[in-house]
């Protein structure tokens, strides 16, 4: 009964192929002493100070181990395996390698857990090359900690919100009961689990219900196509469901270099969630699209996808992709997000570098599950950012190696033009009753 698990070489100590600094601290933390070394690992100021002191040099990744003054040579093995390489392939099982797990299989994750991505991957990859395969997946709206431990703490306390978000009563979950529910089944006999109708068990947020289905696409009954829209003004555009006759839509310019913005940067994309709901959008480095109202209740449940056109004058940047809920009354609740660096967009194993100046095209789906009942009134909103930020690896768009670019690559600033017939599509799941 595998929870929150973390891929290797697929969303950890990257994602999309870009390199997150909270990897990091994780080799000197599980491998300095022979227990888990709390005390280096929980050194914010140290982590703190190494990401502004990296970020202000303007030097490449691969000297953070310079920077910190600490050796750290596991990490600097990863960054020697940029691509998903035969290194990462042989830690997890890979393609037909998942044909042969045969054993009963019950993962449990959430949709705010960092290692969702490889929860997923474990079970869509399980069910791709077994389709015979006996592997059940529970999310909800739950972090790293709650979707292994579930809502009810060992001491009987209840966990009754998540990042400002109020759990519905349904979601309240205690998973070390349920892993003892499990094991009766599996090697008892006993009945299963009562949760697990079916192979995905979700809790739609909002609705206070679980639903059930018996495969990821299961999840929702259409497609919703809102398309990037040259209406409206400065860094607010409209999604619509029309396309624009405009070839281009917006245009993102970033200076790569500048490092005059540090504190703005340490207030960038956040990758860890400490915040579901808010009263505004990061949309530095970026532009954000909003749709009209929903008229009536709407679920979205799945993974969000999407067609993304644009020119570029770099060979390579990173993107990423956001997904909120506004509600009527002008907060925002994050739904979901999708990172990719372009030349990893298409085969996280080859880079393909873009040719500057000519039309490219980011088909993507989301790595992140959502499920969520958006209300009457509310709208959705749809935010691309250009990433530069002191907690992640930067792309200076050079083509060469990206931990061996310093901001000395970064030439003139990069200019992302999003071009007509970009669009996101929606999943929306049944039809809810008034």
């Amino acid at each position: 009964m595998p929870s929150v698990t973390h891929a290797p070489g697929i969303d950890f100590p990257m994602d999309g192929g870009i390199w997150m600094n909270y990897a990091y601290p994780w080799p000197l933390y599980t491998t300095t002493t022979k227990t888990l070394d709390n005390r280096t690992y929980f050194d914010a100021d140290r982590w703190q100070r190494l990401n502004r002191s990296w970020y202000t040099s303007g030097r490449p990744y691969n000297e953070l181990e310079q920077i910190d003054r600490h050796p750290n040579p596991v990490f600097m093995r990863w960054l020697q395996h940029p691509d998903y390489d035969e290194y990462w392939r042989r830690m997890i099982p890979y393609r037909e390698e998942f044909a042969r797990i045969n054993i009963p299989v019950l993962t449990t994750t959430g949709y705010y857990d960092g290692g969702q991505l490889g929860a997923l991957y474990y079970f869509t990859e399980h069910y791709k090359y077994n389709p015979r395969a006996e592997h059940y997946f529970i999310i909800g709206p739950y972090d790293h900690i709650s979707g292994q431990r579930g809502t009810i703490t060992p001491l009987g306390r209840t966990l009754d919100s998540l990042g400002g978000y109020a759990l519905d009563p349904v979601a309240h979950l205690d998973i070390g009961e349920l892993r003892y529910e499990w094991f009766d089944h599996v090697f008892r006999g006993k009945p299963i689990p009562a949760l697990l109708q079916d192979r995905v068990n979700y809790q739609v947020m909002g609705a206070n219900t679980w639903r059930h289905a018996p495969s990821i696409e299961a999840m929702h009954e259409s497609i919703t196509r809102l398309y990037l829209s040259t209406e409206g003004s400065g860094q607010s555009l409209r999604l619509s469901t029309r396309a624009p006759r405009q070839k281009s839509v917006a245009t993102i310019s970033v200076d790569l270099a500048d490092r005059t913005d540090v504190d703005q940067s340490e207030l960038e994309i956040n990758f860890d969630w400490p915040r579901l709901l808010d009263t505004i959008v990061n949309v530095r480095h970026g532009v954000r699209f909003v749709s009209e109202p929903f008229t009536t209740p709407t679920e979205v449940s799945g993974l969000l996808s999407g067609h993304l056109a644009f020119v570029t004058n770099k060979r390579d940047f990173d993107v990423a992709v956001t997904l909120y809920e506004q509600t009527t009354d002008n907060k925002y609740f994050v739904l979901t997000q999708f990172l990719t660096r372009a030349s990893y967009a298409r085969n996280r194993s080859a880079r393909a570098l873009l040719h500057p100046g000519r039309d490219e095209v980011i088909d993507f789906q989301a790595r992140r599950l959502i499920s969520k009942l958006l209300s009457a009134g509310s709208r959705v909103v749809v935010v691309l950012n250009v990433l530069k930020q002191s907690s992640a690896q930067i792309n200076y768009g050079s083509g060469r190696v990206v931990s061996e670019e310093s901001s000395g690559d970064s030439g003139a600033p990069l200019k992302v033009q999003w071009l007509s017939g970009s669009f996101i599509s929606l999943p929306i799941g049944p039809r809810v009753s008034r």
